[in-house]
């Protein structure tokens, strides 16, 4: 019988008291039969109380311990072969392993199995998407192979770039320009810092929020939405209407409130969130509201919520 985490939904081991990826408490239920504790090929240790576990788990499951932070208790144990140590050593003494060299590990076994670089994540109660793209621009334009897509006549067929590394906004010599904050002078190229809002074309109003190394935006708003629809494609205003796009630079966090799909870096206690994190180059989600926290996103299966939709290398 196999039982799975109620926090975050991978398949815990019968016999184990923890989620090895999340490190929550397992399912309190009877297992029926009997069960030999589980040998693994190639295993890791834990720090905390010398069990072994798989290479891909995160977190042990007999004591709950994180794999990859040290023990300050006076019982360690070593993570190479599971041999007692003393809690100050730098080398174990059973396989000459390196302690330091383990606990430097932590970011990249997070990249081995974690998800990274760019995805696109749906809320199928908000309708709202998401588009993460750290450490890259985004294209805004008429061709359909630009990032931001505006199938309107008024566009250029590649009217403008956003530069989040770099920090700016430029205009791509438009036809009918781009516009900040809404002031009737089109810009050439300015720095993001000084951005409340843009518009593409004197029509496509989208609004930006912002963070050290962190933009998002989203249209809000069609000035002239009558003409436009004469001019363009309402399912593409529609789609644009709902979804954010991301830049992450650095390790940071945003929240998404559970009520809108408002994104916000300072979260609203009055209000539930989902919180993304970026951390050793991948992401982590926490909904305190069920007791999830910091729970790295796996790539071997959807460990998400269940009301997202996740696509993966964009």
């Amino acid at each position: 019988m196999s039982q799975f985490c109620e926090t975050c939904g991978e398949q815990v081991e019968p016999l184990h008291l923890y989620c090895s990826s999340c490190g929550a408490q397992a399912p309190m239920k009877t297992i029926v039969g009997s069960f030999a504790e589980p040998e693994y090929e190639n295993p890791v240790y834990c720090c905390g109380c010398g069990k072994a576990a798989v290479k891909e788990s995160a977190f042990c499951g007999w004591c709950g311990g994180d794999l990859y932070k040290k023990e300050t208790a006076g019982t360690f144990f070593c993570p190479w072969c599971g041999g007692q140590a003393g809690a100050e050593a730098k080398i174990c003494s059973s396989c000459g392993g390196s302690m330091d060299e383990w606990f430097a590990m932590k970011g990249a076994v997070a990249k081995e199995l974690g998800y990274r670089g760019e995805f696109l994540l749906k809320e199928k109660m908000t309708g709202l998407t998401y588009h993460f793209r750290p450490g890259k621009g985004v294209t805004i334009g008429r061709a359909p192979d630009n990032d931001i897509p505006i199938t309107c006549a008024w566009v250029s067929s590649r009217h403008g770039r956003i530069d989040g590394p770099k920090g700016f906004i430029e205009d791509l010599s438009s036809a009918n320009g781009t516009y900040i904050n809404r002031s009737p002078e089109r810009i050439g190229k300015v720095p993001l810092h000084d951005v409340r809002e843009f518009n593409v074309a004197g029509n496509f109003t989208f609004t930006l929020e912002k963070g050290p190394g962190l933009f998002a935006f989203r249209l809000t708003a069609i000035l002239d939405e009558e003409e436009s629809l004469k001019n363009g494609d309402r399912a593409c205003f529609e789609a644009l209407r709902n979804q954010y796009t991301i830049l992450f630079e650095g390790d940071q966090a945003l929240h998404i409130r559970k009520l809108d799909g408002h994104l916000t870096l300072s979260p609203d206690p009055a209000y539930d969130h989902y919180t993304i994190e970026v951390a050793d180059g991948c992401y982590h989600y926490s909904d305190e509201k069920r007791g999830i926290r910091g729970v790295l996103l796996k790539k071997s299966r959807d460990n998400w919520p269940v009301n997202w939709v996740v696509k993966t290398g964009l």
